[in-house]
């Protein structure tokens, strides 16, 4: 009887029906219904188009070919509807979010009512299902993305909650489609408690997925422009909607990233490959991606967002990397959000090199991050990376390239610096240590840095202007240390070098053998109008030459030169000069110098101030008393030289006098001499007859650069008086 009344299960359509509708609160509809009991198989029921439309009625939410269940009898008695086996035939299932972000089936998701009997599953098949979701909160159009092809099977476990899965389908997403596959235990949510609350734990494989779909999504999060590429990934996942543990591999061919606020351009690698981990509190979440690989250079790190939803969510990032080449990967560096003028300084003079990222940080409010710039964002960025084989060009006046080039870069508190750089400076090594202080500081960046450097040949020349030194040669070991701090308008540097292992020489004028005393100290100070150098001192064996500079950068006669010594001893002097070695110099000379002019024409200085001599002796030839005592001082000025008042020995003679150059372009020296007596033996001049006793000798002459000329020249020998004119 049971059995007839249920074949006939059309005659209760109605009935059946209504109470569908109270349960979904939908309207629902099928074509045909058949039930069917036996003792064998149980309750059997069969629909035919089975179809639940929308709240509104306006669209399909749910329809299905053909549905097949089977229920099992014995639980009936217990309020428990237990589905000993479903089968549907091309179900479709259309889910909608609207513009409000709200879905069609929230109401579905979240009811707690508890149901008048319990339903329970054994096993389920779906053969050639459907699910579409359209996503108005994306645009007017909605996007949509859908599985096609569903084939799933469902089997409940034994004697353990939760049924086991196995899936397949096509995912279409606009124009592209890609594979999903997917197998796992489903553990539903208790009775009363929504459907967000169930477990899952499952393996999904995901084939050809087209990431510019998803775009839109993204973009709540990051500002990116454009995403293309096909992904291919693995991921093993446990937990609930909201909270959940992942980790899988990603590989993405045919990428392409535009993120203007990141990156200076488009960035189209060939390959990336991607282990990651990937935990959801439900307000957080946390990556953490333990090899990422692009174009061969590997890379790790950890991304977390916590306050997913607020307004202004906190971000944080760290990554490492392997050695990659600068060139190579110059692209791929985040110069948008590296401060400006350590950006610019890096492009400008850090040219090519290997480098690896050891700390990378971000960690910060995304207004933050949006605007590192403010005081109270400084620390939002940090970054340590590693350099080796690095170039560093200075780019101007033809200056030797740094290369070579190892140590530390790192970018801390908008503070750059460099560590323990260790490199060649063209063929010189050196060592560098240096840093720019907090862009977003009130005032200019401060710049530091200290190198110590030793100056081969090359070097050295380029330092002193190779073209107009031709005749300069240089050679052996010297210690060069600069250090320098300051704002860019006024940089302040000190340098020592240290040139005692040194051997240098120009032309016939100037030889100095390595392992002589010999030092170079001067401080000095840049800007944007001149070079000041407050002090220099050059120490040769303890004979100090010192003074300042100044040197405008525009101006007729941009330079000008103060030169101070104390009591130099010209007989250690003229140690290093050949031409005056010759006549074997003694005594003191003082000097007190100032100069102005061009450096390119150094002849046509100006020069002022004076050089006193303190017994001095000197030899000017081999049949000529050397000369002694000479003691005077030369005044420059006016463009020329004048010592009056000086006084010597020749010999047992004295002689006092007086010399001008009133050109020193010119080099012609006018002087006027006298003596009481003088012995002609002592200046050379010894005839047949022996020495003569020349008196009251005065002398006018103007000696140049190849002849000498005599004004006027009076004697008395014996008891003639002589007079040439």
């Amino acid at each position: 009887f049971a059995s007839r009344q249920l074949a006939g299960l059309d005659a209760h359509k109605e009935t059946i029906l209504k109470i569908m509708r109270e349960a979904l609160d939908r309207e629902v509809g099928y074509e045909t219904g058949r039930a069917s009991l036996t003792v064998r198989h149980g309750l059997s029921i069969d629909f035919t188009h089975l179809a639940v439309r929308e709240k509104d009625g306006s669209s399909e939410l749910f329809e299905i070919e053909a549905a097949a269940f089977r229920v099992d009898l014995l639980p009936l008695f217990a309020k428990r509807v237990v589905l000993r086996k479903a089968v549907l035939k091309n179900p479709r299932l259309f889910l909608q979010r609207n513009q409000d972000g709200l879905l069609n089936i929230a109401d579905l998701l979240a009811r707690e009512t508890k149901p008048a009997m319990s339903l329970g599953l054994k096993n389920v098949v779906i053969e050639n299902g459907e699910v579409s979701f359209t996503d108005y909160t994306r645009g007017a159009k909605g996007l949509k993305t859908s599985l096609a092809g569903l084939q799933c099977r469902i089997d409940q476990r034994r004697l353990r909650s939760g049924s086991r899965f196995r899936m397949s389908a096509i995912i279409h997403e606009n124009d592209s489609e890609g594979g999903l596959e997917a197998a796992g235990i489903f553990v539903p949510a208790s009775t009363g408690k929504p459907l967000g609350e169930s477990t899952i734990e499952t393996s999904i494989r995901l084939t050809g997925l087209d990431l510019s779909h998803y775009l839109p999504y993204l973009q709540d999060y990051v500002s990116i422009s454009a995403l293309a590429g096909r992904l291919d990934g693995e991921v093993m996942l446990s937990g609930k909607a909201a909270q959940f543990d992942a980790q899988g591999k990603i590989a993405l061919k045919g990428a392409m990233l535009d993120y203007p606020d990141v990156f200076e351009k488009k960035l189209s690698p060939e390959l990336v490959e991607l282990d990651y981990q990937l935990k959801s509190t439900g307000s957080e979440v946390q990556l953490e991606v333990s090899r990422l690989a692009v174009d061969g250079v590997s890379l790790a790190g950890r991304f977390s967002i916590s306050g997913m939803g607020e307004d202004d969510p906190f971000l944080s990032a760290s990554a490492t990397s392997s050695f990659f080449s600068l060139t190579k990967m110059h692209s791929y560096i985040p110069w948008k959000i590296i401060p400006e003028p350590v950006g610019d300084f890096i492009k400008e003079h850090v040219t090519g090199g290997n480098f690896s990222l050891t700390g990378g940080t971000l960690a910060g409010r995304q207004s933050q991050i949006t605007d590192m710039m403010k005081k109270e964002n400084a620390g939002v960025l940090a970054i340590r990376a590693h350099v080796h084989e690095g170039v560093f060009s200075v780019g101007a006046g033809g200056a030797p390239d740094f290369t070579n080039i190892s140590g530390v870069l790192e970018l801390k508190n908008r503070r750059f610096s460099l560590a323990g750089m260790e490199g060649r400076f063209g063929t010189s090594p050196f060592r560098l240590d240096g840093s720019i202080s907090d862009f977003a500081a009130p005032g200019p960046a401060v710049y530091t840095a200290k190198m110590s450097l030793e100056p081969a040949r090359d070097e050295v020349l380029w330092l002193l202007g190779k073209e107009k030194l031709t005749q300069f040669v240089f050679d052996g070991a010297s210690s060069l240390i600069i250090s320098g701090r300051g704002p860019a308008e006024n940089f302040k540097i000190d340098t020592r070098w240290d040139l005692t292992g040194a051997t240098y020489s120009y032309g016939d004028e100037l030889k100095k053998p390595g392992g002589r005393h010999n030092r170079l100290a001067a401080s000095l100070i840049i800007n944007e109008d001149k070079l000041k150098v407050p002090s220099f001192e050059f120490d040769l064996e303890g004979q100090k030459l010192g003074g300042s500079a100044s040197y405008n950068f525009t101006g007729k006669s941009p330079l000008s030169l103060r030169l101070k010594a104390g009591a130099l001893d010209l007989h250690r002097v003229a140690s290093f000069f050949p031409g005056l070695k010759k006549i074997d110099p003694a005594g003191v000379c003082r000097i007190s110098l100032f100069a102005r002019g061009a450096p390119d024409a150094p002849e046509e200085f100006i020069w002022r101030g004076n050089v006193s001599f303190e017994n001095i002796s000197f030899s000017l030839s081999n049949g000529m008393e050397r000369i002694r005592g000479l003691t005077g001082t030369a005044i420059f000025k006016d463009g020329g030289i004048e010592a009056s008042r000086l006084q010597a020995l020749i010999g047992q003679s004295s002689i006092k006098g007086s010399c001008r150059m009133s050109n020193l372009h010119r080099r012609n020296f006018f002087c006027r001499l006298e003596t009481p007596q003088i012995n002609t033996d002592d200046i050379g001049l010894t005839g047949r007859d022996g020495p003569v006793m020349l008196r009251e000798v005065r002398a006018r002459f103007t000696a140049g650069e190849d002849r000498v000329r005599i004004g006027r020249l009076s004697f008395g020998a014996g008891k003639s008086a002589f007079v040439f004119s």
